[in-house]
């Protein structure tokens, strides 16, 4: 399965070896898997993925950019804005005398 063309990003450049952060698809599942047929099921829900958050709207949410295949070859990567703290988890892990219930509050109430 092949990601929709409006998603694909060419001519992106990346810094050092290793992706940022990984997520459900991480760049080992694709790149360790011998079984074709669960290479094309990752395939697969990945493009699900991006899909699908591509049409998520909402200010505590990143947007996606889009995706890239040449990257991290064989694997894929999904492309969000820069985040210098990465994601909430590890923002509160650094700073852990921010008030969890705040960032827990105002999320809900924005939706």
């Amino acid at each position: 399965m092949k990601s929709p063309s409006s998603l694909v990003m060419r001519g992106v450049l990346r810094e050092g070896n290793n992706p940022v952060a990984g997520g459900g698809f991480a760049v080992l599942r694709l790149v360790i898997e011998p079984d074709e047929e669960a290479r094309k099921k990752i395939r697969k829900q990945f493009c699900n993925e991006a899909i699908l958050w591509r049409q998520l709207k909402h200010p505590n949410i990143l947007p996606l950019l889009g995706v890239n295949a040449e990257l991290f070859n064989p694997s894929f990567c999904l492309i969000s804005p820069w985040m210098a703290n990465k994601d909430i988890i590890s923002y509160l892990k650094q700073n852990f005398k921010h008030s969890r219930h705040e960032v827990v509050s105002t999320a809900f109430r924005s939706f």
